[in-house]
């Protein structure tokens, strides 16, 4: 994996698949939920894995965003479900954006997109950590 994925990278939430996995069972925006878009075995080997934003039964670019969240420890893991991820907006780079509705006109709204991916998933990872769990 490269290193330059962590140059920009000062404070961020180290955290494992397992618990990624659990975190995004509970989130729900308006109707709009987080999953696991790729298959972790190939994680080593991408050095990243992808997290769908949206409607999961969807593939209208509509409902849906994707972003490359890296790993960091990938060699180590015994099991994908113990593959650690960073969760920091320098290092979630998008793969794919949605797009949104603005005045009758369909638009690709990156950073809204990002900011709605990133700020309630980020909210529960550290409320994890606050609850010491």
């Amino acid at each position: 994996m490269a290193l330059d994925v962590f140059c920009n990278v000062e404070v961020g939430l180290v955290v494992s698949i397992r618990t990624l996995r659990n975190v995004l069972k509970t989130l729900n925006l308006n109707g709009r939920r987080w999953w696991i878009a790729s298959d972790p075995h190939d994680a080593v080997e991408t050095g990243s894995v992808t997290l769908g934003f949206g409607d999961q039964r969807c593939t209208d670019p509509l409902n849906t965003a994707f972003f490359r969240v890296p790993i960091i420890d990938g060699d180590s893991a015994s099991t994908t479900e113990r593959l650690l991820l960073l969760f920091d907006a320098s290092a979630i780079n998008p793969e794919e954006f949605g797009y949104s509705l603005d005045r009758r006109r369909f638009v690709r709204d990156c950073v809204a997109d990002f900011e709605e991916f990133l700020s309630p998933v980020k909210d529960a990872l550290l409320k994890l950590i606050q609850d010491g769990n």
